[in-house]
């Protein structure tokens, strides 16, 4: 679920996306098949799809009505491709590349795009001078966590959102809203919205992961203290947890780390990779009191004018 990033720095000789070589490997190992699959199987019954979608097609439906340009984004860390099709068919781009470093989530994006799509949806490992600096928007869902220090999150994730807007484009970047990580240790089994869930969607939910052979999140942390760390210099948090997989006759498990930064510490490392902050929205699964993430709204800096 990665995009290929590159150095803060923006130049005009070369308008790729590379790799910078850091935490990115060892993502791309952790969310490829099948554990990117059966996430995506969870958020869609819990509804966190439908809720990224929601909020992407209101807010574009606004822009479109002013007649603003729809005609490039990019979704980094594009995996399963879940977004591609909505962001074309739903949302309205003219059209839309997905990045994803992991060639095994190319190949599932790929899969996720309907014929009639083909044309305007591409699926990439970097993202070229075909693309770069001409995007109208950037859209990045749950890929700050892949980022370990503020220097990553400035040059890695930010500089590479910097390198592909255009003058007027937008970023809008989704994740765990902080108060939401704290309050819910099980956040990826998404506790929150199990509260929100009918009967039916509940026993859906537990048949698809009893299916792939997961262990419930749920009744991982029951056996753990269920505390999670706090932030680090109220800049970082990172959060280690661990899918057993029943395989045979054992069990695998799959140790995922992930980091979750401060608000602060986000807008700052937004400002040093000259990224102007816009707004943020929190998004609330149901009609739960508590956003369980928040949608940060930014674009490029404009220009220091000189006498």
């Amino acid at each position: 679920m990665l995009i290929a990033m590159t150095d803060a720095a923006r130049t005009d000789t070369a308008r790729t996306v590379t790799p910078s070589g850091y935490a990115g490997n060892m993502h791309q190992e952790q969310y490829d098949d099948p554990v990117a699959e059966f996430f995506w199987r969870m958020r869609n019954l819990t509804g966190e799809i439908q809720l990224y979608t929601g909020y992407l097609q209101g807010y574009f439906a606004n822009k479109r009505n002013r007649g603003e340009s729809l005609n490039l984004a990019a979704d980094f860390g594009c995996g399963t491709g879940w977004l591609l099709t909505k962001l074309a068919r739903d949302v309205g781009f003219e059209n839309v590349v997905g990045v994803d470093t992991s060639e095994a989530m190319r190949r599932l994006a790929w899969k996720s795009v309907s014929s009639e799509l083909a044309g305007r949806i591409k699926v990439k490992p970097v993202l070229n001078g075909e693309h770069a600096g001409k995007c109208d928007l950037v859209v990045a869902i749950h890929l700050t966590y892949h980022f370990t220090t503020n220097e990553e999150l400035r040059s890695g994730f930010f500089g590479a959102i910097h390198h592909a807007l255009n003058e007027k484009g937008e970023a809008i970047v989704i994740s765990a809203h902080p108060d939401f990580v704290h309050n819910t240790p099980a956040y990826y089994q998404n506790s929150i919205a199990a509260t929100q869930l009918t009967s039916q969607e509940r026993e859906d939910l537990e048949l698809s992961i009893d299916s792939d052979g997961f262990i419930s999140l749920a009744d991982y942390y029951k056996h753990t203290s269920g505390k999670m760390p706090s932030f680090v210099d109220k800049a970082q948090m990172t959060v280690r947890f661990t899918i057993p997989k029943q395989h045979g006759r054992g069990v695998d498990c799959i140790q995922l780390t992930d980091t979750h930064h401060a608000r602060t510490s986000v807008l700052e490392q937004a400002k040093a990779a000259s990224l102007e902050f816009v707004r943020e929205t929190p998004l609330y699964l149901g009609s739960h009191p508590v956003p369980a993430y928040v949608a940060w709204h930014f674009r490029l800096r404009p220009p220091t004018s000189t006498p």
